[in-house]
């Protein structure tokens, strides 16, 4: 569990990550793409996949963090443990689809499972 000084080093290393990714990605992705199966390609490249997939970890480590902040400071204690436990199965639900999304692009449109 994330609590204190740890939380606040992996948010500010999740904080550098974002600022530097943002940029890279629409310096990477300044080029017309002329149609959805060449975005797709484009998108499935490991160069732009992998750093992808590690900035959003960091993006929910980041929302995590922040949020669970803001839930501790502000919500009665009664309310805490519950509220935590939901907004952590929310992040878990948005990682399985992301996941899921990853999968299908790497995967060749042509292949059946």
């Amino acid at each position: 569990m994330l609590s204190g000084l740890k939380a606040y080093r992996w948010q500010h290393l999740s904080a550098y990550a974002l600022a530097l990714y943002f940029p890279a990605c629409l310096l990477y992705l300044d080029r017309p793409i002329p149609d959805y199966a060449t975005l797709l390609h484009t998108l499935s490249q490991p160069l732009f996949l992998i750093p992808s997939l590690a900035v959003i970890f960091l993006l929910l480590v980041h929302i995590w963090v922040g949020i669970r902040d803001i839930m501790m400071d502000y919500l009665p204690k009664k309310w805490l443990s519950p509220a935590l436990t939901l907004f952590a199965a929310i992040l878990l639900l948005l990682a399985a689809d992301l996941l899921l999304l990853t999968i299908t692009l790497i995967t060749p449109s042509g292949a059946t499972s």
